[in-house]
Order: structure tokens, then sequence, then C-alpha cells
């Protein structure tokens, strides 16, 4: 792997750091929003993953609340971290909530250990 820069380069590959593409192409960057709705590599990649029961359907409603919320103050850091909220890895504490098998492994073991925790009511 240490090797792998300089072999790249050879080949007329260059290699760069995210912060370095960040500055690279400052001026040409775009805008591009999350959806509001939640979607995920697991299962069928639905929104029905996130529906199965009850606590996943409060906290989506919950979700939806806060983004409405932040809609209405039309501060768009507020609205973006809403939107944020919604799709980060929080979801895999509801993904696998009640749930067994082999999706719900999977969901498990991208769950932070720290969350576990929260989903027995410690």
């Amino acid at each position: 792997m240490h090797a792998l820069p300089d072999e790249l380069a050879l080949r007329g590959v260059n290699c760069y750091t995210a912060s370095e593409l960040i500055e690279r192409h400052k001026n040409d960057s775009y805008h591009l929003p999350l959806p509001v709705y939640p979607t995920t590599w697991a299962g069928s990649g639905g929104m029905e993953f996130f529906m199965g029961n009850s606590a996943q359907q409060h906290i989506f409603q919950l979700m939806g609340h806060v983004y409405s919320m932040a809609k209405l103050t039309e501060n768009p850091a507020l609205i973006d971290l809403a939107i944020w909220l919604t799709q980060s890895d929080n979801l895999h504490l509801i993904q696998w909530y009640g749930r067994s098998g082999s999706e719900a492994e999977v969901s498990a073991y991208f769950t932070p250990q720290e969350w576990w925790a929260l989903g027995r009511g410690a």
C-alpha cells in the first residue's frame, strides 16, 4: 500500500486527499441536496424497511416533525441539519429494532456500540 501512490503516478494517475480535492474544485462545486425521506442499502432499500413496527413509525414521525419545524424557520442550516439527521447512521438504531435475521445483523453491525444501551432503555 505504501508503494501504491508512486506506482499510480508512474501510470499517470494522481492521488489527492478529500481536502485537496475540495480546494482544487471549490469554484466548480454544486449543492446536491439529500432526499428528505431516508433510504437504505439494507433490505429492499425502500421506506418499508423503516416502517416495520410502532417504534420505527414513531421515530419516523418525529423526524418528520423536526424537518417541518426546521422548514418553518426558513434557516438553511437548520433545514440541512434536519435532513442530515434523517439520513445519518442513527437510522440503524431503528432498522434493527425488534428484528432478527441477516438484515438486522448487518444493520446492528454498523450501529455504534454506545447506542445499544439506548435500545435497551438504559
